[in-house]
């Protein structure tokens, strides 16, 4: 089964807008999609989701001019699933700039007819988001890896931000609270948007998310692996709503797709106890078992959509794992990202090309004679472990749809379109002495060379664009 078009190619959207404002800002708005991709254009009203057309597993809900795939409203867990870490916390590993990084980021929303308790709601959501990072790490942290959720931060504390929406509470929806962040801003290619909405509506879920159910590709290109996304916690209070909140950001992230081995089909899986997993009625839930795990996971058995260090017989060594050095939103052993730029008219503004090309073996040596490129210090702990080095086109602050047109001719493609990658190399050395280089497609990956000091990402491009080097 494959999922819709339109939905299958919505998180890909080249064209959509990077903000270039201050840390607290979001994201300017996106380009207008192609009216073949338009999605949802017979909607009709949905319980709890609002405005919304029902497919195969789920439902579309246009926001904006895109349309995003939600499988529905998932229940308040009454089981284990609601106890996400415990007392345990950690803080993410926090980021500053939502232009250039990609991220989490979290939301006090509330409706107009609510009190605005958004004073004594910070502490406890701050909370409940390190509650569920340190689920997250200490279940990587039983294959002997490190992995944290990339959250937007002021300073050292999460940034949760502050906003009052429109639609009453009695007639709010997720298509309401998708659609009016979207129209505030809260619309970047670089975010996962995580919702705490303050109240809870008649027939309100636990909470509602996006995701990207047909796309099992293992690759950066993911349509799970880029913005925006939202997911929306409703109302749950402290000590229960980490388990709602890493459930929805769960699906943001990709989980679970269609295809995975204990797949509901609908978005879960059939293995108990599990964070994502419960009874969903899906195509393939006959299958669910409640206690195939004695304790909660973010992925019983490891098999489904979450393992730091899969084996070549897992179904999560060549499909989409979360916990891969391929995710962008959660941060492994090093992570590095930065903005790669060359000079116009293919400029060397480093001047480093020459080295650079000497640094590959003569067989790989490039061409071109214009090169951006970095230097990363390895950490010890890193060597030998999974790298991911992946490249994306970086879109001006305000991209409407005469400058997507522009950008077209500027980089000699359509680009409203799936993600657009530029080729990524990574060189590898130990001192000044060579080890090898990884070159020749668009993303490169493997493992660090076990004697490995410092890793040179070089990016072959004229243009301005992200790059990302994640160890896992």
């Amino acid at each position: 089964m494959s999922r819709p078009a339109a939905a299958n190619a919505r998180t890909a959207i080249l064209a959509a807008a990077l903000s270039l404002a201050t840390l607290a800002a979001p994201a300017a708005a996106g380009a207008p999609r192609p009216p073949d991709r338009a999605g949802c254009d017979r909607p009709q009203w949905v319980p709890a989701i609002g405005s919304a057309c029902p497919v195969p597993g789920g439902f579309l809900v246009s926001v904006g001019d895109d349309a995003v795939f939600t499988h529905g409203g998932d229940p308040v867990p009454s089981d284990r699933r609601a106890d996400v870490g415990g007392d345990g916390m950690r803080k993410p590993a926090c980021i500053k700039s939502a232009a250039t990084e990609f991220h989490v980021h979290v939301i006090y929303a509330r409706a107009p007819d609510v009190p605005d308790n958004f004073a004594k709601r910070l502490y406890m959501i701050r909370r409940e988001v390190e509650r569920m990072n340190s689920f997250v790490h200490q279940e990587a942290k039983e294959f002997k890896r490190s992995l944290d959720l990339r959250v937007l931060c002021s300073g050292k504390d999460i940034l949760v931000d502050r906003v009052t929406l429109q639609t009453p509470l009695e007639q709010t929806s997720f298509s309401s609270v998708t659609n009016e962040l979207f129209e505030m801003g809260y619309n970047s290619v670089m975010a996962k948007y995580a919702v705490y909405f303050d109240g809870r509506f008649p027939g309100a879920p636990g909470g509602t998310g996006t995701l990207d159910m047909g796309d099992s590709s293992s690759g950066p290109g993911n349509a799970n692996n880029i913005g925006p996304d939202w997911s929306v916690t409703w109302g749950i209070p402290e000590g229960g709503a980490a388990g709602v909140m890493l459930h929805e950001l769960g699906h943001n992230l990709g989980a679970v797709v269609r295809d995975a081995p204990n797949s509901s089909g609908a978005g879960h899986c059939n293995d108990g106890s599990d964070v994502m997993c419960y009874d969903d009625h899906g195509p393939y839930s006959d299958g669910f078992k409640a206690n195939v795990c004695s304790t909660t996971h973010f992925d019983c058995r490891h098999n489904d959509y979450f393992h730091p260090k899969p084996g070549k017989s897992n179904f999560l060594y060549d499909h989409w794992n979360i916990a891969g050095s391929q995710q962008r939103f959660l941060a492994g052993c090093t992570y590095k990202t930065g903005v790669f730029t060359a000079g116009a008219g293919g400029a060397d503004p480093e001047g480093e090309a020459e080295l650079v090309r000497k640094q590959f073996p003569q067989e790989q040596r490039p061409q071109q004679t214009s090169f951006v490129a970095k230097t990363y210090t390895v950490p010890k702990a890193c060597r030998g472990r999974a790298f991911t080095a992946s490249a994306t086109v970086e879109p001006p602050s305000s991209l409407t749809g005469s400058d997507a047109g522009a950008l077209a001719e500027q980089v000699g493609y359509p680009v409203v379109a799936r993600q657009v990658r530029f080729d990524v190399d990574v060189c590898w050395l130990k001192g000044s002495t060579l080890l090898r280089c990884h070159a020749g497609g668009t993303f490169e990956h493997g493992k660090v060379p076990s004697g490995a000091t410092k890793a040179r990402v070089i990016l072959n491009a004229g243009v301005s664009a992200i790059v990302v080097l994640n160890v896992v």
